[in-house]
């Protein structure tokens, strides 16, 4: 189940805030401009304080409103000006952020994380209500679809009115078989030329025949009259 996310931005910024006090912790300022290490440790400790300070402005608008004490904007801006200026940043302008401005956010911090836990736990009752009803009603769609089910179950186990409008088929009638008339077409077609094949037969039979039937020497040509001796 979702929950809201206040108590954890703020304890990101919390902290944050924590961390880079701890860095300079017994640091003079002059050590602190020295000392690169410490400078880096205390400025992405800055930009995660306004990272958090701007989803808790956008997320919780009414929370902020109802805290105005907070710096919520000046946090916000001084991440804005880090994150995208950063060749340019005011050590003196950190220095004074980290030794001056967290101590007292995290006073501030200390108060208003009680509101937050108070708001999320009634946010998170609501959002129990809200999946109550959910399940509820998720079981009541589920009622409806099992019984609707059941309903078109039903209807497809009874025959449909058109099945007993088929006329039924003629007894002793079969179906034709697919490429039935290539086969009638192609016997059809030896037939013929059996046929053919038997009078080219008879043909030469009768022909033999009359060779045979003839006396030797004999000719079917005509000769030309004899020629008569000078």
């Amino acid at each position: 189940m979702s929950r809201t996310r206040l108590p954890d931005y703020l304890d990101h910024m919390q902290q944050a805030a924590e961390d880079a006090c701890s860095f300079v912790e017994g640091m003079e300022k002059d050590a602190f401009f020295k000392d690169k290490r410490t400078q880096q440790a205390v400025i992405m400790s800055v930009i995660i304080i306004g990272e958090a300070a701007t989803k808790v402005m956008d997320s919780y608008a009414e929370f902020s409103l109802a805290h105005p004490q907070v710096p919520w904007r000046s946090m916000r801006g001084m991440r804005n000006r880090i994150a995208h200026g950063y060749f340019d940043i005011n050590l003196d302008v950190v220095w004074d952020t980290v030794r001056f401005a967290l101590p007292d956010l995290l006073k501030q911090l200390s108060v208003i994380r009680l509101d937050a836990d108070h708001d999320s736990g009634t946010v998170a009752g609501r959002l129990g209500q809200f999946g109550d009803l959910a399940l509820r009603h998720q079981a009541d769609v589920g009622g409806d679809l099992a019984q609707a089910a059941g309903q078109h179950r039903h209807i497809q186990s009874e025959p449909h009115p058109f099945v007993a409008l088929r006329v039924p088929r003629r007894p002793g009638r079969t179906q034709a078989q697919p490429g039935g008339d290539a086969r009638r077409h192609r016997r059809r077609l030896l037939a013929h030329h059996g046929q053919r094949a038997d009078r080219a037969a008879q043909l030469q039979l009768q022909r033999a025949r009359r060779a045979v039937a003839q006396p030797p020497g004999a000719s079917t040509l005509t000769t030309s009259a004899p020629i008569s001796p000078s």
